[in-house]
C-alpha cells in the first residue's frame, strides 16, 4: 500500500511532495526548478503561510503528520544500481531523493 502526498502553494500550484510506500523509505519527490532540492527546502516550503498539504483523497494532512511520516520510520533502501539507474539519490535520514513524476 502506498499514498501519495502533495502542497498546494498559494499560488494554487499542487505540487508533488512524495509518496510513502509500506517497507520502503520515503521517496522524497524534489523539484529543482522551483529551488527544492532537499527535505529541508521543502521545510520552508510546507512553513509558508497559506500553503496547505494533502494526500492523493484529498485529505488534509498536518505538516507534522507529514514529517513524522517520513522521518520517523523504517524501511529499505532501493539497490544501488536501481537507484543510479533512476535518478534516485539517497536522503539524510529514512528518505530517498527522486527528481522525476512518479505515481
Amino acid at each position: 500500500m502506498s499514498t501519495n502526498f502533495y502542497v498546494v502553494t498559494n499560488e494554487a500550484e499542487d505540487l508533488h511532495f512524495g509518496k510513502s510506500s509500506n517497507g520502503w523509505v520515503f521517496s522524497l519527490r524534489i523539484h529543482p526548478a522551483q529551488g527544492i532540492n532537499t527535505l529541508y527546502d521543502w521545510m520552508t516550503v510546507l512553513a509558508t503561510p497559506g500553503n496547505t498539504v494533502c494526500d492523493e483523497s484529498g485529505r488534509a494532512v498536518s505538516v507534522q503528520e507529514l514529517l513524522n511520516t517520513v522521518m520517523i520510520r523504517k524501511g529499505a533502501r532501493r539497490p544501488a544500481d536501481e537507484m543510479f539507474s533512476t535518478g534516485r539519490t539517497q536522503g539524510e535520514g529514512s528518505w530517498d531523493y527522486c527528481n522525476y513524476e512518479f505515481c
